[in-house]
């Protein structure tokens, strides 16, 4: 069974970090004005990959992450952002616990949360009118907290009223820093305030998450205001 101290501590961190996320809007309002687009509200979907030790235990799978960057100079900003990623447990690491532990098991996923504080430098490209017309390549780098979580699953039993079906085996979690690297395309859209982007990062575990690697890929909207 989970344990409820650490499920309930799980619970605040995430409330932390959408509270956080709620109040972006009320502190870019609070930025001086005559800043243009001093800050934008950025939300995406993608895939993640795991790379390392962790490369032969996860499939590739869906990852989300939001935040908001807070333009401190036309060069420089400072992102806060949140990344999940939900990848399945691969068949060989499901066979080889299988058979290392003589349970049964039909599957698996794996639960990677980060929230990261990204120093980003904007207008790395060169060309002068590819800027004018809103593009913009950017780079990014910092350092925040990491949870890696596992969920194992039984196969289905005889139904019954109470055995409906597949039920959690084993469950863990670590939790940790990491620090993340990234770069990045964006093209403002004309007159409203809306942008789009594709972005990749590089999430490196900490401490009892140094084998974990994480290679997500994005593409999503930003609101600038």
């Amino acid at each position: 069974m989970p344990n409820e101290t650490g499920s309930r501590n799980s619970s605040r961190r995430r409330c932390f970090i959408f509270v956080a996320l709620a109040l972006l809007p009320a502190m870019c309002h609070a930025q001086d004005r005559s800043q243009v687009d001093s800050c934008t509200f950025n939300i995406a979907g993608g895939y993640s990959d795991a790379k390392g030790d962790d490369h032969a235990n996860f499939d590739p799978g869906a990852a989300f992450q939001a935040g908001g960057d807070f333009r401190v100079s036309p060069n420089y900003s400072v992102m806060a952002n949140f990344f999940y990623s939900r990848q399945s447990v691969s068949g060989p690491a499901l066979f080889s616990f299988s058979n290392s532990s003589g349970m049964k098991v039909n599957g698996g996923h794996g639960s990677f949360y980060a929230t990261t504080i990204d120093p980003t430098r904007h207008n790395l490209l060169f060309w002068r009118r590819a800027r004018q017309k809103g593009f913009d390549l950017y780079a990014l780098g910092g350092f925040g907290w990491f949870h890696r979580g596992v969920t194992l699953k039984n196969p289905p039993g005889p139904t019954g009223l109470f055995e409906t079906g597949t039920s959690t085996l084993a469950r863990a979690g670590t939790n940790s820093g990491a620090y993340d690297v990234g770069i990045g395309a964006e093209r403002r859209l004309p007159r409203s305030g809306l942008s789009v982007f594709v972005e990749s990062r590089f999430y490196h575990g900490l401490a009892i998450n140094d084998t974990t690697r994480l290679w997500p890929f994005f593409a999503g909207v930003g609101w600038q205001w």
